[in-house]
């Protein structure tokens, strides 16, 4: 454990007694750490307990890739959505004749999970429904939350298991806010994003934080979207039936050939 209350899984502390895999018992009590660094020799990635969120991630120069958190704008880094993505009409939900409160996003993102495995390239984190979460989602659940590095690349994944004895209804989302600009160069308008295969899906609002189904723009060029402030004005936007699963952020230098990633 280092000062700052930072566990490293890489060096020599109790962390390291409990590897990933299926076998993995949860630590309790004062063996919980604030958060939990895992790295390669090209990535490092920082995750805490609380609400199993990725809080840092740099390359192997230091530069930091992840938003940092600002309050001015917005506290949030990467928080795990569920079991909801997005708004309710009123913030409420009615289940089996009964009405339940949830806050935009769910309540996974304000929990504190429990470590249940770590070493110096991988972490996994788990939460199980309570009191708390029953009383706004009336189902007995386990949410297990991974986090890998291999080489250059993070991978985390997620696994839902239902408890209960009926149907349970969920959604779940990945909620990660990257630097723009990205810290290698290059004006914000000289981003963009580039996906897999070409889009032509429309383009969603949300309007009073629910999705606005009349809203739609095609900003695609092909596979391409470039990036510009003044497309966020109105608030964020929703690629529905999407045909990609993967993208990337590049970077396009002015009066280079090809885009810097």
């Amino acid at each position: 454990m280092t000062n700052d209350g930072v566990a490293v899984a890489d060096q020599e502390v109790r962390l390291e007694r409990w590897n990933l895999g299926s076998k993995a018992k949860p630590m309790t009590g004062e063996m919980q750490p604030a958060s939990i660094v895992i790295r390669s020799e090209r990535l490092v990635a920082e995750i805490s307990p609380h609400g199993a969120e990725l809080i840092r991630l740099q390359d192997r120069d230091g530069k930091d890739l992840l938003w940092n958190g600002c309050a001015k704008w917005w506290t949030g880094r990467a928080p795990l959505l569920f079991p909801i993505v997005g708004g309710l009409p009123n913030n409420a939900v009615m289940i089996d004749g009964e009405t339940f409160s949830m806050r935009q996003h769910g309540f996974a993102r304000n929990k504190q999970f429990s470590v249940i495995g770590a070493s110096a390239s991988g972490c996994s984190f788990r939460l199980a429904s309570d009191d708390e979460t029953r009383r706004q989602f009336p189902f007995d659940f386990v949410l297990e939350a991974a986090f890998v590095i291999e080489g250059a690349a993070l991978r985390i994944g997620a696994t839902i298991f239902n408890k209960s004895s009926r149907a349970m209804p969920v959604s779940f989302g990945f909620h990660p806010a990257f630097r723009w600009p990205l810290p290698y160069g290059g004006p914000r308008q000289e981003h963009e994003i580039r996906f897999e295969r070409p889009e032509s899906a429309p383009i969603r609002r949300l309007a009073d934080g629910l999705l606005d189904m009349t809203a739609s723009t095609q900003i695609f060029e092909g596979s391409i979207m470039s990036l510009d402030d003044a497309m966020f004005v109105p608030g964020g936007l929703l690629l529905a039936a999407n045909a990609s699963t993967e993208f990337t952020i590049e970077i396009c230098l002015l009066g280079a050939n090809e885009p810097s990633a």
